[in-house]
């Protein structure tokens, strides 16, 4: 047997495959640019249909706040201060970002093929920039409120939201 033509079909499996977005702390109002205004917000934007399979895990310093797929985003509020992001999978990227009362941060992750995995790379975006993205992408699923203190035992969305 030869290996190329059996690594081809490997790869297009892989490269056709879907990694769903789900999120596990709760997901604010979307049509508000930050719902609490004591709070800053962070998006996570992955636009990229490069390693599509892979779920990308995304965490808030030791908050796992859920997992990302091609052309899907994240989206959290969180108290102000330095929040320090990570994207793990095949590898582990990670950004500092300074998060202030009612403003929003914007981080672009980047993919590319890693050895076996995906691997990803985190980065601080304007947000015009990151405006264009998220018009490209899906907004996350809920999850179940596993690690998140703001919402044990709660879905992670509002049940007012229309």
């Amino acid at each position: 047997m030869k290996p190329l033509p059996w690594l081809a079909c490997a790869l297009a499996v892989f490269a056709v495959g879907c990694a769903s977005n789900v999120q596990f702390v709760r997901i604010p109002d979307l049509k508000a640019r930050v719902e609490d205004p004591g709070k800053g917000r962070i998006y996570v934007i992955r636009p990229a249909n490069v390693g599509r399979a892979a779920s990308i895990e995304v965490w808030d310093g030791n908050i796992h706040v859920g997992n990302t797929g091609g052309k899907s985003f994240l989206c959290w509020e969180r108290e102000p201060g330095e929040a320090i992001v990570s994207g793990r999978e095949e590898n582990v990227s990670t950004v500092s970002v300074w998060v202030k009362t009612n403003e929003v941060a914007y981080i672009f992750q980047h993919m590319r093929m890693g050895w076996v995995q995906a691997r990803n790379e985190l980065e601080v975006i304007p947000e015009e920039e990151a405006t264009k993205l998220l018009r490209k992408c899906k907004g996350p699923k809920p999850g179940k409120c596993e690690d998140h203190p703001e919402c044990k035992g709660q879905p992670a969305v509002k049940q007012d939201v229309q």
